[in-house]
């Protein structure tokens, strides 16, 4: 299905989390693929398992770039353009240890920032944005629930 190389899949994270909903206050420590609950970050967890089932990723604003089973400890409220979100240096530092650097090309299937985030973690690989002129959330959605009921991945934009 994926083809042209190595390609990584990354996702953003999302403001909604499991411990925000009655029924996951007493989660406890959490895998990251279960953490994310709103309806955007869900919708493009199932794009990212369908179109790359074996190499995606979560960005996460406070912890970096989140395998599906790193476990996340808490709730906790970051955006990305946060001061305290994690830092660029940060993420270079994780993607090499991760060996996310190795991909040839990452697909981020996330909004703007998070697209820059991305490029400038890695900034030797090309980073597509298929997301990119969606006109917000909405737009955004619209073209991945298409892309998933047509089972084509999202054309690649820069």
């Amino acid at each position: 299905m994926n083809t042209g190389g190595k390609i990584l899949c990354v996702i953003s994270c999302g403001s909604r989390k499991i411990w925000d909903d009655s029924s996951g206050r007493d989660a406890g420590p959490t895998p990251a693929r279960n953490v994310y609950t709103g309806n955007f970050a869900r919708l493009n967890q199932k794009y990212a398992e369908r179109f790359y089932p074996e190499s995606w990723c979560i960005l996460s604003a406070r912890y970096g770039f989140l395998m599906p089973d790193d476990v996340v400890s808490g709730n906790y409220n970051v955006r990305i353009t946060d001061p305290e979100a994690i830092s660029i240096e940060n993420l270079q530092e994780q993607a090499q240890r991760l060996g996310l650097d190795r991909f040839d090309r990452v697909v981020v299937v996330a909004g703007r920032d998070y697209v820059t985030a991305v490029r400038r973690a890695l900034p030797k690989i090309r980073v597509d944005a298929p997301l990119a002129g969606a006109g917000g959330i909405g737009g955004m959605m619209k073209r991945v629930r298409m892309a998933l009921e047509r089972g084509e991945p999202l054309e690649a934009r820069n």
